[in-house]
């Protein structure tokens, strides 16, 4: 099974969208949620929604194997099974377009713009499954 390495946001991403903290939606955004969620705020089903959830591939993944739409992949966090992505598309997202439409500026003294507009691989969607819970480590305190 091709496998996909993520960082720590898109594990929590992952984890999120499987406990349900992000219900009604069971994976990654395709392009049409992301269209939706844009353009009017919404997922297609018209559940409202701000922001898209997407993944990117590239950039701070990496890929080891061929990806196919209708194909699945194993997302693993440090070196560790994850969860499997079951693919659904492989798309461009604009991330001009979707940072002026969600965040209402494009400027890039935005944290949240900045993030955007840096994505430079493709973005993929899907429905994930969680097959283990990665290990975080706690902030530290500092004391003693």
């Amino acid at each position: 099974m091709p496998e996909l390495a993520v960082d720590t946001r898109y594990a929590h991403e992952c984890i999120d969208i499987c406990y349900g903290f992000f219900s009604p939606i069971e994976g990654f955004m395709g392009s049409d949620e992301v269209e939706s969620v844009c353009k009017d705020m919404s997922l297609p089903g018209r559940t409202l929604w701000s922001i898209p959830i997407t993944m990117e591939i590239g950039g701070e993944t990496s890929q080891k194997g061929n990806f196919r739409e209708g194909g699945e992949i194993l997302l693993t966090y440090h070196c560790e099974s994850l969860a499997i992505l079951k693919i659904g598309e492989l798309f461009q997202l604009d991330t001009g377009r979707v940072a002026g439409m969600v965040y209402g500026t494009t400027d890039s003294r935005h944290p949240d713009v900045r993030r955007t507009v840096s994505r430079k691989g493709k973005s993929i969607s899907g429905e994930v499954t969680l097959v283990s819970k990665p290990e975080f480590q706690p902030p530290s305190t500092g004391s003693g």
